[in-house]
């Protein structure tokens, strides 16, 4: 979006002519020192006139990849120019929340990078081809992206956005990653089979052995043993072992929140809980090893996932009792 369109007016006047209701923004107004996009939308809680068109932002969310403006904007951070995102995740949750924005006059939706080829041919391609997969069962990715540089060349700009656009498939065709509004949160577990919810479940248990047992998967070996057992955690360490050409073996200290108030979702004691983040915060730091923490709960059992007062939903996760807490520190693993 370049400074020949002016004041943007003739680009607030095809939004309201075509009766748009999203516009994707693939790029950051600044990326290294380079303008690769003019602001054309005013400050949170600001009007501007733009032509004869008056465009207000009402609201202004802040998330860790992108940020969603009401009216509708939608402006994705994470794309580094010519390049790809760390991962496929966040472009993945980024579609979804477009296309679960709710739509008054069936417009099109209009997304835009900075040249228009590379992140946008790459965001639509993913749509277009996901849209096709559910529907068809089969897509033909180098035919989509040769149709859309009959209209467009370069769209899809480099090999590396190619390559992504095949993982990025891979997991919007395989994953079921549909999302449910909170409000409609009770009336998706009444119609779905525990069957159903079992499978969703499918592969959460367990990851670690039992004390001084090893536990084998691919080519990787993992021996646990308990260094310290409090009455509120449990601190073990996990042996990797890793059974490649190169071979490496790797120590990660493995911290088991205990002291839960089940029924209200909450720590038993705040007291006990700050003690528990400040030591896996120490050993963290102490730990010579760079890679992040990880911090997840598990499920003991599918039960828990019909319990007697249906759970809270955040976004589209299932937010239920942390049965245990598992926190493991910086780790690495190449």
């Amino acid at each position: 979006m370049a400074k020949q369109l002016g004041d943007f007016g003739q680009f607030w006047r095809m939004v309201w002519q075509q009766e748009v209701e999203k516009i994707v923004m693939m790029t950051n107004l600044v990326e290294g020192k380079k303008t690769k996009c003019e602001k054309y939308w005013p400050d949170q809680h600001q009007s501007k006139l733009y032509g004869d068109i008056e465009v207000v932002c009402k609201v202004e969310k802040l998330y860790a990849d992108f940020i969603w403006r009401q009216f509708t904007l939608s402006k994705f951070t994470s794309w580094p120019h010519k390049d790809i995102p760390d991962n496929v995740t966040s472009v993945k949750e980024f579609r979804l929340r477009v296309n679960a924005l709710p739509c008054t006059f069936d417009g099109p939706v209009v997304v835009h990078c900075s040249a228009g080829v590379g992140r946008t041919g790459t965001y639509k391609a993913l749509d277009i081809l996901t849209k096709e997969g559910e529907t068809e069962g089969a897509i033909d990715i180098p035919g989509c992206v040769l149709n859309m540089r009959q209209y467009r060349p370069n769209m899809i700009q480099t090999l590396s956005q190619y390559k992504y656009l095949h993982q990025a498939l891979v997991h919007t065709l395989t994953l079921d990653c549909s999302m449910i509004r909170r409000d409609h949160f009770s009336e998706y577990m009444e119609k779905s089979s525990k069957q159903e919810i079992q499978r969703q479940f499918k592969g959460i248990g367990f990851y670690f052995s039992g004390d001084n047992e090893t536990l084998k998967t691919g080519m990787v070996s993992l021996r646990s043993t308990t260094d310290q057992s409090a009455g509120h955690f449990v601190k073990r360490i996990l042996h990797l072992e890793h059974e490649g050409k190169t071979k490496k073996d790797v120590t990660i200290p493995h911290y088991e929140y205990l002291y839960w108030d089940t029924k209200h979702n909450v720590p038993k004691s705040a007291e006990h809980f700050v003690a528990f983040i400040n030591e896996v915060e120490d050993v963290s730091k102490a730990s010579p090893l760079k890679g992040p923490i990880l911090l997840h709960c598990l499920l003991k059992n599918i039960e828990e996932a019909f319990p007697p007062q249906f759970p809270k939903c955040v976004g589209k996760n299932l937010y239920h009792p942390p049965l245990p807490l598992v926190y493991a520190a910086k780790s690495q693993i190449e």
